[in-house]
């Protein structure tokens, strides 16, 4: 008679009433508490995009139904995390710069992202503003780069530009 007789059931607090009429952990994935439902039984996953939320974990290990680390980049084909499998078994954007496109051809390998500088060589070979800041080309990183520029002596390191000032005591009457 329902979920009520299933409670202190050894097989599950759950009744299949449309199916075996037993006690089941589960009918669909609302009854396992964030994992999944399969074959009426709770499992940490049963394919891939269960794991999309564990980064340390990030691949689906069928066999035996938990999310694991990848070994392959084959594995991590469409993850939103990236397409490569990190050394430490985690999905990420690039490995190297091979994985990178031309926007952004470098991969920073503290964070395996894709970025369009590592130092300002890269930034003055590309023809671009001549700063390397936090992997994009800018006009300026700090002050320094800006003592001599037309815009201004002050480094905006919000967006990396050269500007007349930054807070109101740069600002003369």
């Amino acid at each position: 008679e329902g979920n009520s007789d299933c409670v202190n059931s050894p097989l599950g607090v759950v009744c299949d009433a449309a199916g075996t009429g037993q006690c089941v952990q589960c009918l669909s994935s609302v009854d396992c508490g964030g994992q999944q439902c399969a074959n009426k039984v709770c499992v940490g996953c049963t394919e891939s995009v269960h794991c999309y939320g564990q980064p340390p974990t990030p691949v689906c290990n069928t066999a035996t139904s938990e999310c694991t680390a990848c070994t392959s980049s084959t594995q991590c084909a469409g993850h939103p995390s990236g397409s490569q499998c990190s050394a430490l078994g985690r999905c990420v954007q690039c490995t190297s710069g091979s994985n990178c496109g031309p926007g952004a051809p470098f991969c920073d390998l503290s964070t395996n992202v894709c970025v369009q500088c590592q130092d300002n060589t890269q930034c003055r070979v590309a023809g671009q503003s001549p700063v390397c800041s936090d992997g994009s080309c800018s006009a300026c990183g700090s002050n320094v780069d800006c003592t001599s520029h037309p815009d201004g002596p002050y480094c905006n390191t919000s967006s990396g530009k050269c500007v007349r000032c930054v807070d109101n005591t740069q600002c003369t009457t």
